[in-house]
């Protein structure tokens, strides 16, 4: 199981926005590897010798005053929560030194101009050429007097 892909958007939906670098409740944060496994001001909250006994793991299926998310707050599904306990059971490893990865806006591109060639090619006969872009080949007349953007018919 990778963490980077299964667990921590999972901390991220339910658990950065009250334990971060500056809303630290409890003194706990979970935006890195370090800060998960440093843990609470109560102590560890990852043990990986005895999973079972792993704070976080409690706090998420406990029906008492300590229940973690707030009940005010979205609650993970059943199934997440399994994603959350066969992680810890599984040794708490992570893939990547930052926890929670920032997410990247979609950058479009401004215009729709082809892409620069890559490669070129001409024919033996000398009458076509071959345009390689991303993927992308275009053939077309090879005349150095002709336009480059010139398609063969």
């Amino acid at each position: 199981m990778r963490y980077s892909v299964s667990v921590a958007p999972l901390l991220k939906t339910y658990c950065s926005a009250c334990h971060n670098r500056t809303e630290a409740n409890g003194g706990f944060s979970v935006l890195s590897p370090d800060e998960l496994l440093k843990g609470s001001e109560d102590g560890p909250v990852i043990s990986t010798d005895k999973p079972e006994s792993s704070r976080l793991l409690a706090v998420i299926v406990s029906t008492g005053e300590d229940h973690m998310p707030p009940a005010d707050h979205p609650q993970p599904t059943p199934a997440e929560i399994e994603i959350l306990q066969q992680w810890v059971r599984s040794g708490a490893k992570f893939d990547s030194k930052v926890a929670l990865l920032p997410t990247l806006p979609s950058v479009k591109p401004r215009s729709a101009r082809p892409a620069l060639p890559t490669s070129l090619a001409i024919s033996p006969d000398g009458t076509r050429q071959l345009l390689g872009r991303f993927r992308s080949v275009d053939l077309m007349p090879f005349n150095p007097a002709a336009p480059a953007d010139t398609p063969v018919p």
